[in-house]
């Protein structure tokens, strides 16, 4: 053995978890609406009247203005694609009209509205509704108690291997940890979807139901302990 080398002090590294459930308190969906014309003019006209439906029914159901902002404008032509015909190449493509979308995406604090607000929406002529999430204003409290249970049970864990091996458990010499994302919930709604609930049920569909359910959080620390002499 050199006589430079000095063996390292031997440690115990463990790591431990933990996983907290909690209710979200925020929820955010995107409805889609869309419209066609002869010409780009056309498509956008009408893609403003319905996306002024909207807006006047999110309104109408309780949803702040400061809750409701625009993802996407669209407006582009529609073309078609003639196939090629026997011993002749193919046309080109044609346009024959235009076409406007217009994505909103909607922020609830208010949970027990979302299904009234979906359903309000698609009544006002909202094309598809895609991307529900639940989540919460503020995840640092949540992600804090999971590093602290966390830590907790690496110090428990070490605390056990020290016991089994016989020796006693010295300082703390590193640690690191870290949080997952949260589990969130997604969902879509498409105008097909209660069209086909309308025709059903009558004489007015009932709102369409939307539990929130909970979200985990998890973490987990990683500890390097020393041994006491």
């Amino acid at each position: 053995m050199s006589r430079d080398h000095v063996p390292s002090a031997p440690t115990i590294r463990i790591s431990g978890e933990s996983s907290i459930t909690t209710t979200p308190d925020v929820a955010k969906f995107v409805t889609v609406v869309g419209s066609t014309g002869e010409t780009a003019s056309d498509a956008s006209w009408a893609n403003a009247v319905k996306c002024a439906a909207v807006t006047s029914a999110l309104s109408a159901s309780g949803v702040p203005e400061r809750a409701v902002r625009t993802n996407r404008l669209v407006l582009s032509p529609t073309y078609v694609y003639p196939q090629a015909k026997a011993g002749k190449p193919a046309e080109p493509p044609r346009v024959v009209g235009n076409q406007a979308a217009t994505s909103i995406e909607v922020t609830l604090s208010d949970l027990t509205l979302i299904g009234t607000v979906i359903d309000n929406v698609i009544k006002a002529g909202a094309d598809a509704t895609d991307g529900l999430v639940f989540a919460l204003l503020d995840r640092a409290p949540h992600e804090l108690a999971a590093l602290t249970q966390a830590a907790a049970s690496a110090r428990a864990r070490a605390e056990a291997v020290a016991a089994g091996l016989g020796v006693a458990l010295g300082p703390i010499i590193g640690a690191d940890g870290h949080t997952n994302n949260l589990d969130v919930r997604e969902d879509r709604w498409r105008s097909a979807d209660y069209a086909s609930l309308a025709q059903t049920v009558r004489p007015e569909p009932p709102t369409t139901p939307v539990p929130p359910g909970e979200l985990t959080i998890s973490a987990s620390v990683t500890a390097t302990f020393g041994i006491a002499a």
